[in-house]
């Protein structure tokens, strides 16, 4: 059975390792997308699913696992992650971040213990870590493996993100039905940049290609540029300038959805919480985290989405680009369903707007199994710690809520189930066994399914047509050990059938498993492959 995969990145760590480095010239034989280098430490890590800093999509990966439909992330890496916390300076409080990377499966109250014993160690740390000198570099080429040239590029005023999503977008396609090389396996498959749903489906039915969908991950990489005199270094480019990089992502490079927020302001909408607290010391996430639409954010959303500000279809703008919710705060999220998806669906139900979660896990409910509401999560965004799990969930706003669900299950969307960690509810986990990973994801998506049947008042099954794998696979991600790489799928799919044909036999009417109208067989295929495969075919015009 094949599989299909919402969100990861397959070109990122050839990509990176290549750029800023003595190979990155035309003609030079290790130029290419193949050149991924797993050595023994990188197998082990693997091998116990710690932090990916090897590559988990890459093309060899991905024919491994079977996977025939990629939706490829292009991404400029965010000029955050790099340059320090301005706000924070020597005062940012390192040891209480690092504690909870360390530490975080102890009590809270211990962990503030601790940290007040060694704060005096804060002002040296932040020393070293909170700049962009040479220290800082030596600490993120060990935490991300990038070199220190590809760290240096990233911190220089001439670094431009649509540049940069060029050469990535480039870079896939220079490589297009080529061979693939070592140190690519030989089963290694071809692949084809798709244009549109007829073109998917002939790639499917007539060869035995990787099918490549583009999306994008973060609007700052078509809207922001540098600015040195600014507190985050980067300003919005003019109207002008955007609106023909929407059009190249359109006409060109058939972009199929974007994710409009990530981890740093685009200075159009509110992005949700995402980093720990050691990131939010000594990086600055905080201008528009957990905040709303600014009204030019709202505006470049209609253009994407090919809509006028009266809600009503407009075809100057061209074929339409999907805003995928995953990074949006809850209140950005509030904001696009109020005002953008839900009246347009109404007025127009023949072509209605799917919402899209690429890579998300669910936020919970209250201690009295309560429904939540996207207020629910905005009301306790100030609350949200390194520690916010509850009942097997991470209830920081970057997951979906009730309300979420019943908009995306009605609008016809998707939900990507996340192979992080964090994401799904689990906290620095050291066990390997397939049983035990088996069982954060199925918690996730009994939890959402049990939602749907709660919430949607109209076929509720519909939630299974919903749901599908978006792993973020080489988006620097702790990975579901059992589960760390695009090759064990198929050992994943086993699990997943084996825990739902279990469930079955207890609650299988309820959740629609009885044959009623579906069984454990087809929600397996549904979720690994056919959901995100059908979707497309009707949503990539």
């Amino acid at each position: 059975m094949p599989f299909a995969d919402l969100h990861c990145h397959p070109a990122f760590w050839s990509f990176n390792k290549i750029r800023n480095s003595d190979l990155d010239a035309p003609g030079n034989p290790e130029n290419h997308i193949w050149n991924i280098v797993v050595d023994k430490k990188k197998q082990k890590l693997m091998k116990k699913g710690a932090r990916a800093i090897y590559s988990q999509s890459d093309f060899s990966s991905l024919t491994r696992g079977e996977v025939r439909l990629v939706f490829a992330a292009l991404y400029s890496m965010e000029k955050g992650f790099f340059m320090g916390n301005r706000e924070k300076g020597y005062n940012a409080e390192v040891v209480d971040g690092v504690l909870n990377q360390l530490l975080l499966n102890w009590p809270r109250f211990l962990r503030k213990i601790v940290g007040f014993v060694l704060r005096p160690f804060n002002r040296p740390l932040s020393k070293i870590l909170n700049n962009e000198g040479w220290a800082r570099d030596l600490v993120q080429k060990w935490i991300m493996s990038f070199s220190t040239k590809r760290i240096n590029h990233f911190q220089d005023p001439g670094y431009n993100y649509f540049n940069e999503l060029i050469l990535e977008h480039d870079f896939y396609r220079t490589f297009e039905n080529a061979s693939p090389v070592p140190p690519a396996v030989g089963t290694t498959k071809k692949y084809q940049l798709i244009k549109n749903n007829a073109h998917l489906g002939k790639v499917i039915a007539e060869t035995d290609d990787i099918a490549v969908v583009f999306s994008l991950e973060g609007f700052h990489s078509l809207a922001l540029e540098t600015d040195p005199a600014s507190p985050d270094y980067l300003k919005l480019a003019d109207e002008a300038t955007i609106l023909q990089r929407i059009k190249k992502t359109k006409e060109e490079w058939n972009v199929f959805f974007i994710t409009f927020s990530h981890h740093f302001s685009n200075h159009l909408a509110g992005h949700a919480h995402s980093l720990p607290k050691l990131l939010m010391e000594i990086a600055d996430p905080k201008p528009l985290m957990n905040e709303g639409f600014l009204e030019p954010g709202e505006k470049y959303i209609r253009k994407l989405l090919s809509i006028t500000d009266k809600n009503e279809p407009d075809p100057s703008a061209g074929r339409r680009i999907l805003i995928d919710v995953k990074h949006f705060s809850a209140l950005s999220r509030s904001h696009y369903y109020n005002r953008i998806v839900l009246p347009y669906n109404a007025s127009h139900p023949e072509n209605p707007i799917p919402v899209i979660a690429s890579h998300c896990g669910y936020y919970g409910q209250t201690e009295k199994g309560i429904k939540i509401e996207l207020a629910h999560l905005i009301a306790e965004m100030k609350n949200e710690e390194d520690d916010s799990f509850a009942n097997g969930f991470y209830q920081w706003n970057i997951n979906l809520c009730d309300e979420d669900i019943r908009v995306i299950v009605e609008s016809g969307g998707l939900i990507g189930l996340s192979f992080d960690q964090r994401i799904m509810g689990e906290k620095n986990v050291k066990d390997t066994s397939l049983k035990y990973w088996m069982n954060t994801v199925s918690r996730c998506i009994i939890a959402m399914v049990s939602s749907s049947i709660a919430n949607v008042t109209t076929n509720p099954e519909r939630i299974w047509k919903t749901l599908c794998l978006g792993t973020d696979f080489d988006g620097l991600i702790d990975p579901l050990n059992a589960f760390s790489t695009a090759e064990q799928f198929n050992a994943f799919k086993a699990e997943l059938l084996r825990f739902l044909s279990i469930i079955k036999e207890s609650n299988g009417n309820y959740l629609f498993l009885n044959n009623n109208p579906y069984n454990p067989d087809k929600v397996v295929e549904m979720i690994c492959f056919e959901n995100a495969y059908n979707f497309t075919l009707t949503h990539f015009k």
